[in-house]
Formats: structure tokens, C-alpha cells, sequence
């Protein structure tokens, strides 16, 4: 039996839209040269890429490059600083074109991300926001702390979401998406929130709950989305060591804290729940580098290992490359390369239904592309049924 293709999914994340100016350039806070010369991980601030954004638009809506049936899901910080014109600007480019001067770009993609960031009900479509869309997104100075603006006031109340099952052609197997806040417990005044780490076991345990009636059924695959790493560990992480004093010694200690993780008992608990109700895929984003690789945790209902993959999603359309006149120590620095995930859904001999995942990276001129090595960490695939 060849390989049947049921579903196709694009997972991009950290799109980080920012500010732009008449010209539809993106632009900076006058104080982001400085800060950015002694920390170099805050790479979340710098904003979008609007030749990123059109490279996006080439793959998404380019039939010989993207099965055109493919749904979009978004792991996460969809702004910059959480203002409001860069939630607008993101939502405005996902579902239909940006305003002038930029009105020739966007996804076209419908309606779906304003249902789910507002009441209604979405489809397979599912969005989730990350750690920067809490931010308060009203002080020019002090971005980080205080509690989220009205948008995400809105939004938030959604998560945990369980969506709809999703019926896979000519198979009795059904498809269902599950959404985490990441941040739902990060007190928007604490070290937490200064070191973009993680915290939402209320989340895990009210979705728990809500699968509970579904837990048993065999012909169920659950996905789950969250901003945050699972298997991230930040002293394995050097791309933002500093060369300045103050730089080297604020990653010391922030390593030590484990910035950008999420909290031991989110952690621990996430691993509990994946067992608990067998979900075999887990889609992040958040660290700006790509991991796609095949885990295990324990399952104490099964007396096994159960096994499950981690796609993570890196930075799809933030800027990678240092304005030309900034100074020199900054413009000599490299940022995270631009990538998205397609993931697969295909039936194979036995039968069985197999999740493939791909990383794609963005070349400077060609846009969007294949990344030439194979395997671990850059794709897996998953017997996601039978379990």
C-alpha cells in the first residue's frame, strides 16, 4: 500500500510583527541599539522582516510549493510588545493583505484568526499566543512588566481549548488539536516574566479534565500546541553568549534560571499529561531554533515508555540580519535564521496513520526551502495510530 496523504499542516511562530513607519520599513526604540549590545537574546524586539513576510506569502499560497489544502498553525508571539497596531497588523496580514504601504502582502487565509483570538469557535486553524503577546504593550520605555493588554484579555480565556474532531478521509480516525497558554500563570510582575519562562499548570490540569471523557477512544489523535519548549534546557544553549562584561554575566546567571524554560512542575506535569491521554505530537516554538525529534516519557497507566515528538518551530519572520547602520559590534551579530514546519498526515501499510514533520529555512533571495540535511533535529515522523 503506498503512502496516502490525508492532511498537510504549516506551523509557523514568533512572528514578532513590530513597528513600521511611512515607508513601511520596520522601526526601532531609540534605546534598542544599547540594549541590544549587551543583551543580544532580547532578538524578540528587533520586529518583523517584510521581505520575510513576502517569502511566507510565496510558499503559503504557491500550489507547487504548499499542498493548497494545507491549514496554518501558529505556536505563538505573534507581536513584538503586545501593542495593539501589531496585533492588528498580524491579523490583518494572516487574513486577507496589510494596509498600505504594505497592501500587496498577505496570507488570505479567511477569517479564522479573529474568531480565535475573539468568541467563536475556529476550525483546524488553531493560533496560541506566546510570552511577548502578554506583555502590557503600552510604555515605550519598560516593555516586559504588567498585565496583558485588552486583546489578549479577550483571547486568553479560551485556553485550554479542545477543538472539534476533525474526520480523516477514508479512515474511521479522527484528528483533534488541543491549545495551551504557556503563560497563563506567569505573574506579569516576576523573574518569570523578565526570563520568558513558562508556567500554566492550572492550564494542564483543566484540560485534564475536559479530556477525560475522550481519554479511552483508540481511534483519536491528539496534537497539542504551546508556546514553550518541553525539552528545552537553556545551559545547552549558547547562541546568545555576549561579548560584553555585563552581557556574559547576565547569561550566566540567567542560564542558571533557566530563561526561556518552562517552570520544573509545568514540566513535570506536561509529561504526565501526555502519557495520561496518549497526545503523540507536540508543537512549540518560543526558543527561535528548530527541533524536530522523537522523545519518550513514562506512562504509569501502560507500565512503558510511550513515545511522542516534539516539532518546535524557530522564528518565521523576524528579522535575521542587523540594520546596516547600526554600529558595528551589533551589526556584526548573526540572528536566528527564519523557518517554518509542514507536517504531514499520511496512511501506510498495516495500516497506520504516520505524522511527518519537515523544516524549512529561509534563504536570503529564494525564500522558504527544504533544509538540505535529513533527519533528527530537523525531521521525524511518528506512528501517531495505532498507539
Amino acid at each position: 500500500m503506498p503512502r496516502r496523504l490525508l492532511q498537510t499542516f504549516v506551523q509557523i511562530s514568533d512572528l514578532h510583527f513590530g513597528d513600521i513607519d511611512a515607508q513601511g520599513s520596520v522601526s526601532y526604540d531609540c534605546c534598542m541599539k544599547t540594549l541590544w549590545t549587551a543583551f543580544p537574546f532580547f532578538g524578540g524586539l528587533v520586529g518583523h522582516d517584510p521581505k520575510a513576510l513576502r517569502h511566507l506569502m510565496y510558499f503559503y499560497r504557491n500550489p507547487r510549493k504548499c499542498d493548497p489544502s494545507a491549514k496554518l498553525l501558529l505556536t505563538g508571539d505573534l507581536t513584538s510588545s503586545a501593542k495593539k497596531s501589531q496585533f492588528d497588523r498580524c491579523v490583518d496580514y494572516i487574513v486577507g493583505l496589510l494596509p498600505p504601504p504594505l497592501d500587496d502582502l498577505g496570507l488570505n487565509t479567511g477569517p479564522w484568526l479573529k474568531e480565535a483570538m475573539g468568541d467563536e469557535h475556529a476550525d483546524s486553524h488553531q493560533a496560541i499566543p506566546g510570552n511577548h503577546d502578554h506583555w502590557p504593550g503600552r510604555w515605550r520605555w519598560f516593555w516586559l512588566l504588567g498585565g496583558p493588554g485588552a486583546i489578549l484579555q479577550q483571547w486568553q480565556p479560551r485556553f485550554p481549548f479542545v477543538g472539534p474532531p476533525i474526520p480523516l478521509s477514508g479512515t474511521d480516525v479522527r484528528l483533534r488539536f488541543l491549545s495551551l497558554n504557556s503563560d497563563a500563570a506567569v505573574w506579569p510582575w516576576g523573574p518569570e516574566r523578565i526570563l520568558a519562562r513558562g508556567n500554566f499548570q492550572n492550564q494542564l490540569r483543566e484540560l485534564a479534565s475536559a479530556l477525560s471523557p475522550v481519554v479511552g477512544d483508540p481511534n483519536e489523535i491528539r496534537v497539542l500546541l504551546l508556546h514553550h519548549s518541553l525539552v528545552y534546557e537553556a545551559k545547552d544553549d549558547d547562541r546568545y553568549q555576549a561579548k560584553s562584561y555585563l552581557g556574559k554575566r547576565w547569561y550566566a546567571l540567567t542560564s542558571r534560571l533557566g530563561q526561556l524554560e518552562m517552570n520544573h512542575a509545568s514540566r513535570r506535569d506536561l509529561r504526565t499529561l501526555l502519557a495520561r491521554c496518549d497526545i503523540p505530537v507536540v508543537l512549540t516554538g518560543h526558543t527561535h531554533s528548530p527541533l524536530v525529534r522523537k522523545y519518550h516519557t513514562l506512562s504509569l497507566e501502560r507500565r512503558r515508555p510511550v513515545g511522542y515528538l516534539e516539532a518546535r518551530c524557530g522564528t518565521t519572520t523576524q528579522v535575521n540580519e542587523v540594520p546596516s547602520k547600526w554600529p558595528s559590534v551589533v551589526r556584526n551579530r548573526r540572528l536566528d535564521e527564519n523557518t517554518l514546519l509542514v507536517h504531514q498526515l499520511y496512511e501506510v501499510e498495516g495500516p497506520k496513520i504516520v505524522w511527518q514533520t519537515h523544516t524549512l529555512q529561509r534563504d536570503p533571495e529564494r525564500g522558504f526551502e527544504r533544509v538540505a540535511k535529513r533527519g533528527e533535529p530537523w525531521d521525524s515522523e511518528i506512528v501517531v495510530w495505532p498507539r
